[in-house]
């Protein structure tokens, strides 16, 4: 990962795993990060991670099997920050997640859970 620094990337799946580690190290590279999970207590745990290489972090609680939530939510984010960057997507329907990220994109197969 190269030139992350003053971006923004919402991050699906952040309170724990690879959506975690993924959202602490865009932060270290100076990348702003908008995270949500259905976890409360670990995404409040990453957001303090987050915040600590001093950079906008922000949070909000997500289930994305929720297809209407998924959908406003990612228009607001797309209005608040322009741009919507990297999805990190665990438990999902990922053909409803890039109606509401990428609408016009080609639909991919859904994400198998290996957890």
């Amino acid at each position: 990962m190269k030139g992350f620094s003053g971006k923004v990337a919402a991050i699906t799946g952040a309170g724990s795993g690879m959506g975690r580690s993924l959202a602490v190290e865009l932060a270290r590279r100076g990348c702003e990060v908008a995270l949500s999970d259905v976890n409360d207590v670990g995404l409040a745990g990453t957001a303090a991670a987050c915040s600590r290489y001093g950079v906008r972090v922000t949070t909000q609680r997500l289930d994305v099997a929720d297809a209407r939530r998924l959908d406003r939510i990612a228009r607001v984010l797309g209005a608040a920050y322009q741009l919507l960057m990297i999805r990190h997507v665990r438990r999902a329907r990922t053909r409803n997640l890039q109606r509401a990220h990428a609408p016009g994109a080609r639909p991919t197969p859904p994400t198998k859970d290996l957890a």
